[in-house]
C-alpha cells in the first residue's frame, strides 16, 4: 500500500450482513444501516429469563473466493467478561462501542427485560495493520446452563476497507 505524505490511511470494517438467532432464553433482533464507507448496527436483546451464568463463543474469519478462513475462535465465561472485559481483547472492542449506545450489563445475574443499542458502528474499532482489505465476518454465540443451551447468536459480514 503506498502512503501519500500527510494522508493516513485506516482499514474500517464495511458490514453487508447482519443473522441474528434467537432462543427461549433471549429473543434478540436488530437491523444494519450501510453506506459506502461505515456501516450502523441497532440490536434489541429481549432477556426473557434471568441469567446467571453464562459462555461466550467468538469467532472471526476472513472470506476469500475458496473457504472461510478462520483466524480467531475463543470460548470464556461470559459473567467473567462482564467483570473483567480485557478477558477478550476482540470482543471488548464490541463491548465498549455496544457500552457507549446503550445499558451494557456490568456483571451477572441478568436481569429478565429489554436492552438495546442505538446506532453502535464498527468504524472506529482499530483494526490490527497486519490484516488485509478482505471480506470477513464475525461469529458471537452465548449459551447458559450445564447443558450449553443457545442463548442468542449473531453472524455480521462485511469488508474491511481502506479509507482516508
Amino acid at each position: 500500500m503506498a502512503q501519500v505524505p500527510g494522508i493516513s490511511s485506516r482499514l474500517v470494517p464495511v458490514l453487508s450482513q447482519m443473522e441474528l438467532t434467537s432462543s427461549k432464553y433471549c429473543n434478540i433482533t436488530g437491523s444494519l444501516r450501510t453506506t459506502r464507507n461505515s456501516s450502523t448496527i441497532e440490536l434489541h436483546l429481549d432477556i426473557l429469563e434471568r441469567m446467571h451464568y453464562g459462555k461466550m463463543n467468538t469467532g472471526y474469519y476472513i472470506r476469500t473466493s475458496a473457504a472461510d478462513n478462520w483466524i480467531y475462535n475463543k470460548t470464556f465465561d461470559f459473567c467473567t467478561f462482564l467483570v473483567r472485559p480485557n478477558l477478550d481483547r476482540l470482543m471488548n472492542l464490541v463491548r465498549e462501542e455496544l457500552r457507549r449506545r446503550g445499558p451494557m450489563p456490568t456483571r451477572c445475574p441478568i436481569d429478565k427485560g429489554l436492552i438495546s443499542f442505538q446506532n453502535c458502528s464498527l468504524s472506529y474499532i482499530r483494526i490490527p495493520a497486519f490484516l488485509p482489505q478482505s471480506k470477513f465476518g464475525l461469529v458471537i454465540q452465548t449459551f447458559t446452563g450445564k447443558q450449553m443451551e443457545p442463548v442468542f447468536r449473531a453472524v455480521i459480514q462485511g469488508r474491511l476497507k481502506l479509507i482516508n
